[in-house]
């Protein structure tokens, strides 16, 4: 099975949306509310402290945006980017 990856750019009046779309398997339910909480991996070879998407979510947060969990499913997992436009 091909797996893909899509990629959107949404414009709205103050901010915009960068939509990232996979066709993986999701994220598991148990995960959802730990994302942006703490340190999470699930990674088999024991490398990485499972940071990425906490460490992502804060530096959008520092510039007046925010990384969200849009949906996941079986299908696969939607996040967005919301940045604030710079007038």
């Amino acid at each position: 099975e091909i797996k893909r990856l899509t990629i959107k750019l949404l414009e709205f009046e103050n901010h915009t949306h960068i939509v990232i779309e996979d066709t993986g398997c999701g994220v598991p339910d148990n995960v959802v509310p730990l994302l942006f909480k703490q340190p999470i991996s699930h990674n088999r070879s024991g490398k990485g402290l499972g940071l990425g998407l906490l460490m992502a979510q804060m530096i959008f947060q520092t510039y007046g945006g925010d990384l969200q969990l849009t949906q996941t499913n079986l299908q696969g997992t939607t996040f967005t980017i919301i940045l604030p436009k710079a007038y």
